[in-house]
Formats: C-alpha cells, sequence, structure tokens
C-alpha cells in the first residue's frame, strides 16, 4: 500500500519532469490517469476482501473524486503545489503587510480585504499586468465577480462579528428585526 501512496506523491509533485516546461496539467494528468489505471487492475487482481483491497479501493475513490482540483495547480504558472508552499506564500503576504503597516496583527487587514489580499500582492510586483488583465474582462463579468467577492467578504465579516462582538452583533440584528417588524 505504500508504495501506491509513493508513486501517486511522486506523480502529484513533478518528480518525474527533468525540466519545469515537462510539468503541464495534460502530462500529470495522463501519468495520474495510467496510476490509477493500473491501481484498478492490481485491485481486481487481489483476491479477498483484505484490508489492503479496502484501503487502496478508498484511496483510489478518493483520488478520482478530488482528480480536478488535484491538476488545477498545473494549469496556472506560480499557483503552489504543495500545502508547504502555500503556507510560505500566505506567510509572505503577512510579513509585507506588518513590515508595511506596523502592525503585529494582520486580522485587520484579512477583515477588511479577505482573500483579495493575494491578488494585491501580485499587483504590487506586476503593476503593468494588471492593466493588461484588466483589459481583457468583460465589464458584466468584472461586476459579477466584484458582487460575489463583496458577498463573501459580508460573510466574512459577519462570521468574525458573531465571534468576536456576539453581544453587539446580536444586539444590532434584534434592532434590524423590530424595525423590520413595525414597517
Amino acid at each position: 500500500m505504500r508504495e501506491w501512496l509513493l508513486e501517486i506523491e511522486r506523480i502529484l509533485a513533478g518528480e518525474w519532469a527533468v525540466t519545469p516546461e515537462e510539468l503541464t496539467r495534460a502530462a500529470v494528468e495522463q501519468r495520474l490517469d495510467g496510476w490509477q489505471a493500473r491501481l484498478q487492475v492490481h485491485l481486481q487482481s487481489v483476491a479477498g476482501n483484505t484490508e489492503e483491497v479496502r484501503c487502496l479501493s478508498y484511496l483510489l475513490k478518493v483520488v478520482t473524486e478530488l482528480r480536478p482540483w488535484l491538476t488545477f495547480c498545473y494549469s496556472v504558472a506560480d499557483l503552489p503545489r504543495s500545502n508547504n508552499e502555500m503556507e510560505l506564500l500566505i506567510r509572505g503576504i503577512k510579513t509585507r503587510y506588518r513590515r508595511i503597516s506596523g502592525h503585529k496583527n494582520w486580522n485587520a487587514y484579512l477583515l477588511r480585504y479577505g482573500r483579495c489580499s493575494a491578488y494585491y500582492e501580485d499587483w504590487a510586483d506586476q503593476p503593468e499586468s494588471l492593466e493588461s488583465r484588466l483589459r481583457l474582462v468583460a465589464p458584466k463579468k468584472w461586476r459579477q465577480v466584484r458582487e460575489a467577492c463583496r458577498s463573501s467578504q459580508k460573510q466574512q465579516l459577519n462570521r468574525y462579528h458573531f465571534r468576536h462582538q456576539r453581544h453587539g452583533y446580536l444586539a444590532a440584528l434584534e434592532a434590524q428585526w423590530e424595525q423590520a417588524c413595525w414597517m
């Protein structure tokens, strides 16, 4: 069982690629398809209801269901491919904000800008790239994305207020309810 896990780890990590140009989504998907096919054949050849069959069947099911998300990072340049790389990226964003603002904590910044903070970081590095990319976006699509971001941000703020300022949040809700009932 361990060998099957190590093999899929090598496939997704891209250790097989000699040059970065070889590491494409299509190439990873092709190797992943081969791995899945070999695992299916192996599971059919192993007789009985052993622990190995149960565990490997579950692994195959999970990999099959998550397949589109496992290979997505290879279609976007500079997207972190592992949890470690993602954590380092987030840490870099936090560090840069703390250096600029002088604050020890970045929670207020994160609450204000939410998931867009990573975009701001990218745009700060490549301002000319932002303008060229924005020209390609249709105004209607931009409005839809902006509204989705605002909605997501509002939900995040509501969760924060409910967790950290519960009494004030509930009092405001009750006031809104009273006002709505008497209108």
